[in-house]
């Protein structure tokens, strides 16, 4: 008899409660919307009781009865498929060898050892059993053969594992860089050569039409480090006369969103989607406060048909729904102060209030370990004593990885804009019921909040600051950035426009993540070049 781990049978809050529970890990999601606090999981102790032959079975189950002749059968057939593993037809291979390819064709990998450092941010570690080095590939390969090995995991999983029809596996690291696509030189043998990096800036795009992203993809899995690199362009058409107003619709749009939303359900297309085109054309969106097609269902639901979400993507689908409601907040702060304005005010408000509650509900989960919901995903360090690390800030953050540093930037840079709009629509309205009713006026119920939660922006925007250095070193992407950086950069601006002296500092250290930001844009570039690439894909 053996005791082994049984099966989640539900969090401990809902097994209380009697109710079904969805066996969200670390936390029941159950719990968490309905306000409850989940007291995580517990697995029971399984008895198995049985020899080998009987293939075990559970202490609340009789053991099975089989036939003498059923079991000599099932264990010839276990000696007959070890005994065929180690002689194949045409070569012999040693045992070591054929146990290797079984299990790397039996399982994917879900770690890989490195045997030298990458010039990029190196995959991240993993508890997991490493794959055995027979089935790692690095010879040539054919590309159109190449996807990711199942079980398909998320987007934002910078270990990704393609696989070819042999079953072997390249451990290939995610990268995108934004540069100018008419000025990207190929040579012979796939050589690429990039124009010189510069840092974008998402504010050059005009809000008067639809943010357009142009992409390709570009593999190199010849050594034990490959790299599946995202080039893309912000309105690369930008310089293109303006189409005919006779035009169809379609011909207005993107790229990305005339295809639709199935065409990105899998490698690369869904990648590109997830990691590049998403997170750059909702930071437009935001900026620009301009609403934006992927708030819509469907491009919030079918990309990920085949694909996991991580917690970075159901960010994104709260904030999607952000710029048409700052948009309309921003176009009722703009009206005279009368009654028809104050009789539109509730409604966007009470819109405004629930983002918000999905933001905090987010942050609650995001907040908690992966691994241990005891311990948190980020914390405070001091920071070093180089001068790109000190003064003002003399704290970092330190994040378990980078897609969750560059979900908590995003949650501060949303949560900047949020609250500015929340304070600026109650001060409308109360301007309004002061005027209409004087000493009278009663505030609605709906209306009634604590102002000072939403009048964070110097706490919000420093978060940003003592977070992008971290994010900056643990990604890829360093063009992911730009969006919060800029939304940081914008307040304290602000505040320097006062005359007061206050963010002076502040000022001058954006404008130094600016260089470091650039200095590692240049340095994705020169490894780009320094590699012979196949095209994989265009967007």
């Amino acid at each position: 008899m053996v005791g082994v781990p049984g099966k989640y049978k539900g969090c401990e809050t809902c097994r209380r409660r009697r109710v079904k529970c969805d066996n969200i890990r670390p936390v029941c999601r159950k719990c968490v919307t309905t306000g409850r606090h989940c007291e995580g999981y517990e697995r029971q102790m399984i008895f198995i009781t049985a020899t080998p032959e009987d293939g075990g079975r559970c202490s609340s189950h009789p053991p099975r009865s089989t036939s003498k002749k059923f079991r000599s059968d099932a264990a010839s057939i276990k000696s007959h498929g070890s005994a065929s593993g180690s002689t194949s037809a045409g070569s012999s291979p040693s045992p070591s060898a054929s146990t290797a390819t079984a299990i790397a064709t039996a399982t994917p990998p879900m770690a890989v050892h490195q045997q030298q450092q990458l010039p990029l941010p190196p995959l991240p570690p993993t508890t997991q059993f490493p794959l055995p080095s027979p089935p790692i590939s690095n010879g040539p390969v054919s590309l159109p053969n190449l996807s990711p090995g199942a079980p398909l995991r998320s987007a934002w999983d910078d270990a990704l594992f393609l696989v070819d029809k042999h079953q072997a596996y390249y451990p290939t690291q995610i990268v995108s860089l934004q540069t100018r696509l008419a000025q990207v030189a190929r040579g012979g043998s796939g050589l690429v050569s990039l124009p010189s990096y510069h840092v974008p800036d998402l504010r050059s795009v005009g809000a008067d039409r639809e943010y357009n992203v142009a992409g390709q993809c570009i593999v190199n899995v010849g050594d034990g480090n490959g790299m599946c690199v995202f080039l893309y362009e912000p309105n690369n058409y930008a310089a293109s006369p303006d189409i005919a107003a006779w035009r169809s619709p379609q011909e207005y749009m993107g790229s990305v969103q005339a295809s639709q939303p199935r065409a990105f359900c899998m490698f690369p297309a869904h990648h590109f989607f997830s990691r590049v085109y998403r997170p750059s054309t909702i930071s437009w969106a935001l900026l620009t406060r301009t609403p934006t097609h992927l708030a819509h269902r469907d491009w919030i639901e079918l990309p990920w048909e085949y694909h996991p979400k991580s917690l970075a993507d159901r960010l994104f689908d709260i904030l999607a729904q952000l710029p048409a409601l700052l948009q309309r907040a921003d176009a009722i702060e703009a009206e005279a102060p009368n009654t028809a304005r104050s009789l539109k005010i509730p409604e966007v408000f009470s819109h405004l209030l629930y983002i918000d509650r999905q933001l905090s509900a987010w942050c609650r989960t995001a907040a908690q370990s992966a691994d241990d919901v005891h311990q948190h995903s980020y914390w405070m360090t001091q920071a070093g004593s180089d001068a790109a690390s000190g003064l003002p800030f003399t704290k970092t953050f330190v994040f378990q990885d980078g897609a969750t540093a560059v979900g908590f930037l995003f949650f501060w840079m949303a949560s900047l804009l949020l609250g500015r709009s929340i304070s600026a629509l109650h001060r409308a309205y109360m301007q309004a019921l002061q005027l209409n009713y004087g000493m009278y006026a009663v505030v609605p119920e709906e209306l009634n909040i604590d102002l000072a939660q939403y009048q964070r922006d110097g706490m919000l925007a420093t978060n940003i600051c003592c977070a992008l250095d971290f994010a900056l070193s643990a990604t890829a992407q360093p063009d992911l950035l730009i969006g919060p950086l800029t939304v940081a950069d914008m307040y304290f601006k602000g505040l320097q426009a006062t005359g007061s002296g206050a963010g002076q500092l502040e000022t001058m250290w954006c404008e130094g993540f600016r260089r470091r930001m650039a200095a590692k844009g240049q340095h994705i570039t020169g490894v780009v070049g320094s590699r012979a690439w196949t095209e994989y894909g265009a967007f």
